[in-house]
């Protein structure tokens, strides 16, 4: 499939003691990442996709995933490992990467709906840009959960997806999804 996602970015994070990145709380403005992505099924129970997105301060976004669905039956819950890698450039002086490992459940009913959670940590390293100044370099690990639902429009091609994000750092995410499935 090829699809659209929005997502929501604080433009006003700073490095919190080389931890992670925290929301300036003085100044919450809040961007979006226009992306494209594209994914493929394969014969196999595996599948890939990759996405690409540019905030409005030309910072790039980088991903790409391998899935694999251990389990799917009908009427029965599937269950899917799933490891990613991602790269941030060109965001308020930073390089960020990120490299994630997790478990996805999903459950579909009525031919339409499709229910999902995902639990995943991530492993992330940071590097900070200063003119003038020595480069900084920052490592964290951070755990998350996914939850959301994804409804089909016009069966089987259109179909939109929405999910929230929350993080052991504190984090809240909202995305929506637009996928055309060819």
């Amino acid at each position: 499939g090829l699809g659209g996602q929005f997502t929501p970015y604080s433009t006003t994070h700073e490095l919190n003691g080389g931890l992670h990145l925290q929301k300036n709380q003085q100044n919450n403005e809040v961007g979006f990442i226009p992306k494209i992505y594209w994914s493929k099924g394969l014969n196999i129970p595996v599948n890939f996709g990759l996405e690409w997105g540019k905030t409005q301060s030309d910072a790039e976004l980088w991903s790409g995933y391998i899935q694999w669905t251990a389990f799917e039956k009908i009427k029965w819950p599937a269950i899917a490992l799933r490891a990613g890698l991602n790269k941030l450039t060109g965001y308020a002086e930073r390089e960020l990467t990120s490299s994630q490992v997790g478990g996805i459940i999903s459950y579909g009913f009525l031919k339409f709906f499709d229910l999902f959670y995902s639990y995943q940590a991530s492993h992330n390293t940071g590097i900070m840009h200063s003119i003038g100044e020595d480069i900084t370099n920052y490592e964290w690990v951070e755990v998350s959960q996914t939850e959301g639902i994804e409804i089909t429009i016009y069966p089987p091609f259109l179909r939109a997806a929405f999910e929230h994000t929350s993080s052991v750092n504190g984090f809240d995410t909202y995305r929506s999804k637009l996928a055309y499935l060819f």
